[in-house]
């Protein structure tokens, strides 16, 4: 016989509907908690990318100050190349500073906003305002950023943007050109300055540092006299008989250096390809010249005499028994464009004034240099986009700076100290404070 269902009772029944109570609010309580935590993650993660979006606009803005001020030059008068007209263009501050250049841009969602106060007019001191907005949060940060101020361009013996590979016998110290025999004005040689020893080497100043902003690799007999910078994420790998007298630790900073704006000066003509060919010497006195390429063979010599400046659309090759020779009072200045490459062998540079500072190559070259000479090479290369790939018995005194450094079997580099005392003709801007502001 089925029995009827039994009704609960009203305390059973009150009970249940209590618990369903609790339930329910504690349910709600958990996803009004889940919403208030979730709310404050996503505020929060709003505030660290309007950060960082602040932090590009700075980047941002100090790249292009870095590219305007090499490619104005002199800066007597600035371009109207539209990559930087943002730098030269003066617009009102939105945020009431006067006037000031404006550096606007987009990155990861966000956007920034950067005034550069005072208005560019060259090498200086600037104060950078970053206002970085991500969603509804707005970030500010500000920094006061100055040129170096001398020896830009080669404040390294050897600099190696993407990396350093040093095998074999790589040696580097450093000395001073400009130094003089005690209570005399002759000029000490190098060999006179090398009178220090270490681990049975003798050098002449512990300053022939070298640097990238990757990694570097010494195995062999490889001795710096000086510095292995790695950079900030970079280390150095030694194996073998290596000797680094100065410190590994990795930069604080990464290294820029600024592409070569390679721009012939307006109405200056090309003469053609400058092809020399068997023996005799042809040679370019005191003046600026634009040529599509430049190249020596056989027993020829280019010979250079007083303030040279060469422009190269194309290559500078120096093969064979040729030599490009510099005689004195000779000071020459090369810019080569991104299409170009450096190959120099043979009898290679003869600088008669064995003063670097007197042999400075500005090249915009993507690809190499290549130098293999069995003269010893008195010069200053800066080539921040190309591969260095030095060779043969000469050695090397002045700077390298390239894109990538690669040495096997050897090479013998002595750093010119003076060359990092002058004015760099391509100032670096770096922050001196940092700071937030409430934009």
């Amino acid at each position: 016989m089925i029995q009827p269902a039994r009704k609960e009772s009203g305390s059973a029944l009150l009970l249940s509907l209590i618990c369903i109570i609790i339930v329910g609010g504690l349910a709600g309580a958990y996803l009004s908690l889940s919403y208030g935590q979730s709310k404050t993650t996503f505020g929060a993660t709003q505030s660290d990318m309007a950060f960082h979006t602040a932090e590009a606009g700075i980047d941002d803005a100090i790249n292009k100050m870095n590219a305007y001020a090499q490619a104005s030059g002199s800066q007597a008068g600035l371009p109207q190349n539209a990559d930087f007209a943002v730098i030269g263009t003066a617009v009102a501050s939105p945020t009431g500073n006067g006037t000031v250049n404006l550096v606007n841009g987009t990155v990861n969602g966000g956007t920034y906003s950067v005034e550069i106060s005072p208005i560019y007019a060259g090498r200086g001191t600037y104060t950078l305002s970053s206002t970085g907005v991500h969603g509804t949060s707005r970030r500010g940060i500000r920094t006061v950023v100055h040129p170096n101020a001398s020896g830009g361009a080669f404040a390294y013996g050897l600099f190696g943007d993407t990396g350093i590979t040093g095998s074999g016998g790589i040696y580097t110290d450093g000395y001073s050109s400009s130094k003089t025999l005690p209570g005399t004005s002759t000029p000490e040689s190098y060999a006179q300055q090398a009178i220090n020893t270490a681990n049975g080497k003798s050098y002449a100043d512990s300053t022939g540092s070298v640097g990238t902003n990757q990694s570097i690799t010494l195995s062999g007999n490889a001795t710096i006299f000086g510095n292995a910078s790695p950079g900030p994420n970079g280390t150095v790998s030694q194996s073998g008989n290596v000797m680094v007298q100065g410190s590994t630790a990795p930069a604080p900073s990464t290294v820029v250096n600024p592409v070569v704006n390679y721009a012939p000066p307006s109405g200056l003509a090309s003469q053609g390809s400058l092809s020399l060919n068997g023996q005799g010497t042809t040679t370019l006195t005191a003046g600026t010249y634009l040529f599509d390429s430049i190249s020596t063979s056989g027993q020829s010599t280019l010979a250079l005499t007083g303030n040279v400046t060469l422009y190269l659309n194309g290559d500078l090759s120096v093969s064979g028994g040729s030599t490009l020779q510099l005689n004195p009072p000779a000071n020459v200045t090369i810019y080569q464009s991104s299409a170009g490459k450096i190959s120099i062998s043979g009898g290679g540079l003869v600088n008669q004034t064995q003063l670097a500072s007197n042999f400075q190559v500005y090249s915009a070259s993507t690809t190499s240099v290549d130098v293999s000479g069995n003269t010893d090479f008195f010069g200053a290369v800066y080539a921040p986009k190309a591969t260095f790939k030095p060779s043969g018995t000469a050695a090397f005194f002045g700077s390298f700076i390239a894109g990538n450094v690669q040495i096997s079997g050897g090479a013998t580099f002595h750093y010119d100290e003076d060359l990092g005392k002058q004015p760099s003709s391509i100032p670096v801007y770096k922050v001196l404070s940092w700071g937030e502001f409430a934009p």
